[in-house]
């Protein structure tokens, strides 16, 4: 269970943020779903490639956790993250730079 938490606490944030955008889009008619559908576009890129890495990588992770190899689990964690986040911006680079004005 206690391997598991961060990503309880990760997809749990995700309905938090539909309630905030909600909330504070709710005063304009179709701010709501303009809104949400920005957020989307916006996160696609991440959401696809960290999604897919994290599940992936998780039983690596945690074998590494419970092996007690904290150094080998930071480096490694550290290069996955540094690696989908270098992806994720050149995936967002090409839709800003494919996308109609």
């Amino acid at each position: 269970m206690r391997l598991s938490l961060p990503l309880i606490v990760g997809v749990s944030l995700v309905s938090a943020d539909i309630w905030i955008i909600a909330h504070f889009a709710s005063k304009i008619e179709g701010a709501i779903t303009l809104m949400t559908l920005a957020k989307q576009l916006f996160a696609a890129p991440m959401t696809i490639l960290a999604q897919a890495a994290g599940a992936a990588s998780m039983p690596f992770f945690a074998s590494l956790w419970s092996k007690q190899r904290h150094y080998e689990f930071a480096t490694s964690v550290a290069d996955s993250v540094s690696r989908v986040a270098a992806l994720g911006l050149l995936a967002a680079s090409m839709m800003v730079a494919l996308g109609c004005p």
